[in-house]
């Protein structure tokens, strides 16, 4: 059996076990460190990072190491260059309203960073007791799988004067998180009661769907507002190469689903380093044998379906077009990646 690029290695692995909630952002993600322009960036943005590193830890890392007036000055505008860096580049939501989104947003550049080989610091799931707000804010972060809560408030509520109680439920996957380029975000804020049905909650978001599918203009985004025209994006379970007319992929969810998205990854790796098809496709059957996949129909076992994937992975990660994975929308030219 031939092998050089082993399809039973876990960058190929983790794919198959992604949730099915989160397949669409962790492809997203498994294309981006795959993409040139993109590892540029990282490493643009990293080698700013080690060129201040000194000075950004000493905010990012709790230390009782004292600095002078100057120095800390100087840390804190080398660390908001820092955060501004990723949000110009696409590595951060809109909001970085307190110290606490900060964070998370250096933590997750962090965890791309390391997907790429580079040294990270270990930095704490929640940032160092400096950043904490003065005694009148009362701050609550619980992670669960999936998410995570935060809950914000202010004793100023009870003489009904707080202008800072919210409650925001942020995304968490198995994969570093990417976001929409600014001008291109499409995600919406939906306010919901999780103490309804869940039978309520499901048509009512089926409902939003179902009408936002009808007329995907509904929603704006900044660069729509001001007048431009976009079009909207295929969705993972249209995700085809553009010469093809016929869907490459199921629009069910499920193991098989997952196993031709990692297929089709490792189809593009093994092409880069000019493994031939016979041998691409050797491996995968060799991958299904041992692991005892008796489908019929596994992904790849023909030449036609080899090409497809092929393809399809070309484009989106060659051309960056896995930035339409992220806001739904097409990609253009002045995009950032």
């Amino acid at each position: 059996m031939y092998k050089r690029i082993s399809r039973g290695h876990n960058n190929y692995k983790r794919i198959e076990q992604y949730k099915d909630y989160e397949i669409t952002p962790c492809l997203a993600f498994e294309m981006a460190i795959r993409n040139k322009d993109f590892n540029e960036v990282i490493g643009g943005i990293y080698d700013f990072y080690t060129e201040n590193k000194k000075l950004i830890n000493y905010i990012i890392i709790p230390s009782e190491k004292k600095v002078s007036e100057d120095d800390n000055k100087k840390a804190a505008g080398l660390y908001l260059e820092f955060l501004h860096m990723m949000r110009r580049r696409g590595l951060s939501p809109e909001y970085m309203d307190d110290s606490y989104s900060k964070h998370a947003i250096v933590l997750n550049f962090f965890k791309i960073a390391e997907r790429l080989g580079y040294t990270v610091p270990t930095l704490e799931p929640d940032p160092p007791p400096y950043a904490l707000y003065n005694e009148d804010l009362i701050y609550k972060r619980e992670k669960r799988e999936g998410f995570t809560l935060i809950s914000k408030s202010s004793s100023t509520i009870l003489n009904r004067e707080n202008k800072f109680g919210k409650v925001i439920i942020e995304n968490e996957f198995s994969c570093p998180k990417l976001y929409p380029d600014i001008g291109h975000n499409r995600l919406v804020l939906v306010p919901i009661n999780f103490s309804l049905p869940q039978l309520e909650l499901n048509n009512y978001l089926t409902h939003l769907k179902k009408v936002i599918d009808r007329d995907a203009n509904i929603i704006a985004s900044p660069i729509e507002l001001l007048g431009k025209k976009i079009e909207k994006a295929n969705n993972l379970t249209a995700l085809c190469a553009n010469d093809t007319e016929k869907e490459c992929f199921d629009k069910n969810y499920g193991k098989m689903f997952k196993k031709k998205l990692a297929n089709m990854l490792y189809i593009y790796d093994c092409k880069k380093e000019e493994m031939t098809k016979e041998k691409i496709i050797i491996n995968i059957n060799y991958y299904a044998e041992e692991n005892n996949d008796k489908s019929k129909e596994y992904p790849t076992t023909s030449p036609n379906n080899y090409d497809k994937f092929l393809i399809i992975a070309q484009e989106y990660i060659d051309k960056s077009l896995y930035t339409e994975l992220i806001s739904g929308i097409k990609r253009n030219k002045n995009q950032i990646f």
